[in-house]
């Protein structure tokens, strides 16, 4: 009886963690779309400023060489 009381309880037990672990999966879920959103947008800053630093780099070029001439 003490057996069956307890797998009972056990049983419980698990199901209820398990049912709740999906809300756990969808805020883990939630959580990574927003740090990937965040990623996004650094990268695309990144790389703005990169590419804006490099025209300003290949404009210093071009009048060096046009003074040069």
């Amino acid at each position: 009886m003490k057996n069956i009381l307890f797998l009972a309880i056990f049983t419980l037990i698990i199901s209820a963690a398990c049912s709740s672990s999906s809300d756990v999966m969808d805020t883990a879920i939630d959580k990574q779309k927003e740090l990937d959103a965040a990623y996004e947008i650094a990268n695309d800053a990144k790389a703005k400023e990169e590419r804006l630093a490099q025209e300003e780099e290949e404009k210093k070029i071009t009048k060096l060489i046009h003074l040069k001439r």
